[in-house]
């Protein structure tokens, strides 16, 4: 084969190879395009909804971009919190929040009391701790005259109390003229008692009828709860609008233990 016709033929491999490659760019391009728009696609409400009912983590965190655009007054985030909330996929909350605390408040001041009632019916304390810890303040309204802490007392959720008073909330409310420390001890959750304290509750705060926390621990028999309280600062001499004090409380009720206890104090 000539010089002339060698050279050619490599001009036409040389050509051709370009053309492969430009095709193969092409290609590329086309396929980045195709999965640029499917990640597009993928991060919508709909998918986002269904993550959040699965609690698949990975799909918030590929559509980091999608989601941190949301409005936080947008349905859609609100509805995936909530979803999520049901659920118990706490990583999944906390995952959805992490975008702007700010933009997080606004959301969390969106959501009903109904639900932190339903989170701790199905022991979702941890859920609700989240919520608090977030800064929101739907907490502290009533439902059907109830304010959560006092409904977390009665359901004795302990870390949820703990959150409540850790995000401010006054440890001397009331409740039907009751102190809460008065209401704790007429459940006898020394813990809650424990926390209210800690908080800057006030351990002889009197009740409606002229009672303390301790005359409920008295008279109901809680003997542990009542030397807590005596500890703690208890008054055992005050007495109720009746002249009744937590002696004369633990006699009538015939709770000897207590009785003995107290004796012991003179």
């Amino acid at each position: 084969m000539s010089s002339a016709a060698r050279k050619s033929g490599h001009s036409v491999q040389v050509y051709v190879s370009r053309i492969s490659l430009y095709i193969l760019i092409a290609i590329l391009c086309q396929a980045c395009d195709t999965s640029r728009s499917k990640g597009k696609e993928a991060c919508d409400s709909d998918k986002l909804l269904t993550a959040s009912e699965t609690g698949e983590l990975a799909v918030f965190e590929t559509c980091a971009t999608f989601l941190s655009n949301i409005n936080p007054a947008n349905d859609s985030k609100l509805t995936a919190l909530t979803i999520a909330r049901t659920n118990g996929h706490l990583d999944v909350i906390n995952y959805i929040k992490s975008f702007e605390l700010s933009r997080w408040k606004e959301l969390g001041n969106a959501l009903t009391v109904d639900e932190f009632y339903r989170a701790l019916d199905n022991d979702s304390d941890k859920i609700v701790e989240a919520f608090i810890v977030a800064g929101t303040s739907y907490h502290r309204e009533s439902v059907e005259g109830i304010p959560p802490i006092v409904y977390a007392i009665f359901q004795d959720s302990q870390d949820v109390v703990q959150a409540l008073l850790d995000s401010g909330l006054d440890p001397d409310q009331e409740f039907d003229n009751r102190p809460l420390i008065c209401i704790a001890s007429m459940f006898n959750q020394q813990t809650i008692v424990a926390s209210l304290l800690l908080a800057g509750a006030d351990v002889n705060k009197i009740e409606g009828a002229g009672q303390t926390a301790i005359m409920f621990a008295a008279k109901d028999g809680y003997l542990e709860l009542t030397k807590f309280l005596v500890l703690s600062g208890a008054d055992v001499a005050v007495q109720d609008k009746n002249g009744d004090s937590a002696l004369d409380l633990a006699v009538r009720n015939n709770q000897q233990e207590v009785v003995d206890y107290l004796k012991s104090l003179n």
